[in-house]
C-alpha cells in the first residue's frame, strides 16, 4: 500500500523534516511516495492519483483554485498548511471546512481564527539540511554539559527584539557564538553559515536565546536548538507562551520571561546546577519525539 504526500516548492523549506521525520517509513505501514507538484491547472497531472491514499503539503501560495481542483480529484485524507505566521490564510481553512477534510495540520496557533476540532498545531520543524538528511528521532548525540564549548549561540538575522537580546547575553556570559547576518532559508546551502553547521552549534551550546520572529514567538530556531540538545530562551507574556505553544497541552520547557534580563539571570543561575540542566535536555529530548509520534499516530487512524 503506497501513502502520497503531495508538496510544493514553498514547502521545501522544510522538506527533510516531512521526509525524514513526520513521514518516516518506519513511523507506517505503508510506502511513501513524495510527489512534488507546482501550479498544475490540468486535470491529468492529478487524475493518475484518483482512490488512492493521498496528503496534500501546501500553503497560501498555492492558489485557491487550484488547491480546491486538487481536493476534487485527489480527496485527500488529510492536508498540512504551513506558514501562515500573520493568521492571514483563512479562506483556504475555509475550503478545508467545506470540503470536510479530514485532519488539518498547521503551524501557528492564533486566537482569532476559527479552527476546527480537526485542526492540529503541529511544530514547525527544522530547515533542509539542519540534519545533513538524518531523522530527528533518532538517538543523535548530546554533547555532555562539560564538554560544551559555548553558555549560549545564536545565528539568524537581526530584527525585532534581537539587538537588545545580544547585548543582554554577551553582558552576563563569556563563552558565545554569534553570526548575525542574513540568511538564505530558501536556499539554505547558499548561506554563509550552512544549516548542518548551525546544528553543530547549536549542539555544542547550552542556551540558544530565540528572539521574536517577524510577528510571532514561534520559529524554527526553537526546535532546532531542542534537537541539538540546547534549551532555547525565549522572552514573552505568559498568556502568549501559553497560547503559541500549546501542541494539545503539551508544551516543551524553555526558560522564559517578561525581559531579556531576567531570562539572562535564569539561565546563569542554571549553569551551576548541571543536573537540572541535564533534565531539561532530557524532557525536551522526550518531548520532540512524542510529537513526531503523536502526528503519525493522527495521520494512522485516518488512513488506516
Amino acid at each position: 500500500m503506497t501513502l502520497n504526500i503531495f508538496y510544493t516548492k514553498y514547502s521545501l523549506t522544510e522538506e527533510h523534516f516531512f521526509k525524514n521525520d513526520i513521514f518516516n517509513e518506519d513511523l507506517y505501514n505503508y510506502k511513501i511516495n513524495f510527489i512534488f507538484f507546482g501550479n498544475e491547472t490540468h486535470c491529468d497531472f492529478y487524475n493518475e492519483y484518483k482512490n488512492m491514499k493521498n496528503i496534500i503539503i501546501l500553503n497560501s501560495t498555492t492558489e485557491l483554485f487550484i488547491v480546491d481542483l486538487m481536493i476534487k480529484i485527489l480527496n485527500p485524507l488529510i492536508i498540512i498548511h504551513t506558514s501562515d505566521e500573520c493568521g492571514t490564510h483563512i479562506d483556504h481553512y475555509e475550503l478545508y471546512k467545506k470540503r470536510n477534510i479530514k485532519h488539518v495540520f498547521h503551524n501557528y496557533k492564533n486566537n482569532h481564527l476559527n479552527f476546527g476540532e480537526n485542526f492540529y498545531q503541529i511544530p514547525l520543524g527544522y530547515v533542509k539540511h539542519y540534519l545533513s538528511d538524518k531523522s530527528s528521532i533518532n538517538n543523535l548525540p548530546i554533547e555532555s554539559i562539560k564538554q560544551k564549548d559555548y553558555d549560549f549561540s545564536f545565528v539568524g538575522s537581526m530584527k525585532t527584539d534581537r539587538k537588545e537580546m545580544l547585548h543582554v547575553f554577551t553582558d552576563v556570559f563569556d563563552k558565545f557564538y554569534i553570526s548575525a547576518g542574513l540568511m538564505n532559508w530558501s536556499s539554505p546551502l547558499d548561506s554563509t553559515i550552512k544549516t548542518d553547521e548551525i546544528y553543530s552549534i547549536y549542539s555544542k551550546s547550552v542556551f540558544v536565546p530565540i528572539g521574536r520572529g517577524n510577528v510571532s514567538l514561534d520559529c524554527f530556531r526553537i526546535y532546532e536548538a531542542i534537537i541539538a540538545r540546547a534549551i532555547p530562551v525565549i522572552v514573552g507574556s505568559g498568556e502568549e507562551i501559553n497560547n503559541t505553544f500549546c501542541f494539545n497541552g503539551n508544551k516543551p520547557l524553555m526558560i522564559c520571561g517578561n525581559n531579556w534580563n531576567a531570562v539572562a539571570a535564569q539561565c546563569a543561575h542554571l549553569l551551576e546546577h548541571k543536573e537540572v540542566i541535564n533534565r531539561i535536555i532530557a524532557h525536551n529530548k522526550e518531548w520532540w519525539n512524542s510529537q513526531i509520534i503523536y502526528i503519525a499516530n493522527k495521520i494512522q487512524e485516518i488512513i488506516a
